[in-house]
């Protein structure tokens, strides 16, 4: 990687070889990487401008990619991002204390099976620009039915992927948790938290359409993918999570 690497929706793209920060539209020069930002570009610029960004000694800053032909880029419409626009770029989505077994008798994620011991729970902490989603899980904050969110995700992440609005619920359908809403309106997801469908629970009006970015929502989901595998692996239950979400378009 290079200090002047730019992103496409969210993919390192390549870097720009001039010794300043492109901040005026002009042609500037670049390498690029060989990889999916540089691919989804190209697809792109067939149907018009790219809108990519970089973070420089200013912040975070947008610009459209107007054509990009023999190591030439021709960028227009520079933007520096607001500090509300970064805020929604801070999102943070963790496991941590996993276990399996019953509520009275907790058992190590080692002993995760597609039997009794089937259902993986722990924490789950879901946080944009450090607000914390209130608690999911059933009986406390660390007893998070993890099977129902990893199931889930991978419809959440195609909403994010794709360019038309939608909606997606997330619901553990456990009495004491919260359903959560994610509805993308653009290039934001609005994150609401509502009672669940089937059982008598409260929702959160302190949370009535949070917003965050598509790209950090989808950059935290395979990053909780990536760390929950690591964590069972460490425990010993990496077969479990195979079987159970290896085919998971996460």
């Amino acid at each position: 990687m290079n200090e002047h690497d730019f992103e496409y929706q969210r993919h390192v793209v390549g870097y720009f070889t001039c010794e300043d920060w492109p901040v005026v539209p002009e042609t500037y020069a670049y390498e690029p990487y060989r990889g999916t930002g540089h691919h989804e570009l190209q697809s792109r610029l067939e149907r018009g401008p790219a809108r990519c960004r970089y973070r420089g000694p200013r912040g975070l800053i947008y610009f459209d990619v107007v054509s990009c032909q023999d190591g030439q880029l021709e960028l227009e419409n520079f933007a520096r991002a607001s500090a509300e626009h970064e805020a929604l770029e801070d999102v943070v989505l963790e496991v941590s204390d996993l276990w399996t077994g019953s509520y009275r008798a907790r058992l190590h994620p080692c002993r995760l099976d597609n039997g009794q011991n089937s259902q993986l729970r722990g924490r789950l902490r879901f946080a944009i620009a450090g607000r914390e989603l209130p608690r999911l899980g059933q009986f406390g904050d660390d007893a998070v039915c993890l099977n129902t969110w990893m199931a889930e995700l991978p419809a959440v992440s195609v909403l994010l992927a794709g360019e038309d609005d939608g909606e997606h619920v997330v619901d553990e359908g456990e009495r004491g948790t919260r359903a959560v809403v994610f509805r993308r309106r653009g290039s934001r997801v609005l994150i609401s938290v509502g009672r669940p469908q089937f059982v008598d629970s409260a929702g959160n009006d302190a949370w009535p359409n949070v917003p965050c970015s598509t790209g950090a929502r989808a950059q935290a989901i395979a990053k909780l993918r990536a760390s929950l595998r690591g964590q069972l692996e460490a425990a010993g239950a990496v077969a479990w999570f195979r079987d159970r979400f290896a085919n998971e378009a996460l």
